[in-house]
């Protein structure tokens, strides 16, 4: 009966130092990973989970070949082309966030390394968590790549949740199953 005692007073105490909402930072763009992300937070918010969320949708953007050549107005119309098919994906991303139970205070369209935006909104927005997303790469793909997620993890103060492509929450097998992944 102690025991019992003792813990719900500690409960309380630390439910007295946690705020209501969490902030998470919310790494996407519009690929499996971005998606991954997006339902494991799904099925984070119909489990309880509660937050204000900074979604941020992150394209590492590159001009079409012969970058130096293209004209001002070219370019201008490449942008405004990936913003707008952005903005969709924000639209479905912030419906499936609210529809789960989170608060979506801020959205933003970003371009450029991810890892370099992750690092400078961690400092402005200071979250409790930081998602992204993830997709498992072959070992030739790897050393090709420039690997924006270790450069994530290991660089932020703020704990990172990484999304694997693949994850599929227990409520699409019913709801005796465990969590599973499915094969690529």
């Amino acid at each position: 009966m102690q025991e019992t005692l003792e813990e719900s007073e500690l409960s309380a105490e630390i439910s007295k130092e946690l705020p209501e909402r969490g902030r998470f930072l919310v790494a996407v763009d519009d690929t499996e990973c971005g998606n991954a992300t997006i339902q494991t937070l799904e099925f984070l918010g119909r489990i309880g989970l509660r937050a204000d969320i900074y979604l941020v949708f992150i394209k590492e953007s590159e001009l079409p070949e012969l970058a130096p050549i293209v004209s001002e107005k070219n370019e201008v119309k490449f942008f405004t082309k990936m913003r707008v098919e952005a903005s969709k994906v924000c639209e479905d991303y912030v419906k499936r966030l609210e529809d789960s139970g989170f608060k979506v205070k801020q959205t933003k369209i970003l371009f450029g390394r991810p890892s370099d935006r992750i690092l400078r909104l961690e400092k402005l927005i200071n979250p409790v968590l930081i998602f992204i997303g993830f997709k498992k790469k072959r070992l030739r793909e790897r050393l090709l790549s420039r690997d924006e997620h270790k450069r994530i993890v290991f660089e932020t103060k703020t704990p990172v949740v990484v999304c694997k492509h693949g994850f599929i929450p227990p409520s699409i097998y019913g709801d005796e199953a465990c969590l599973g992944y499915k094969e690529d």
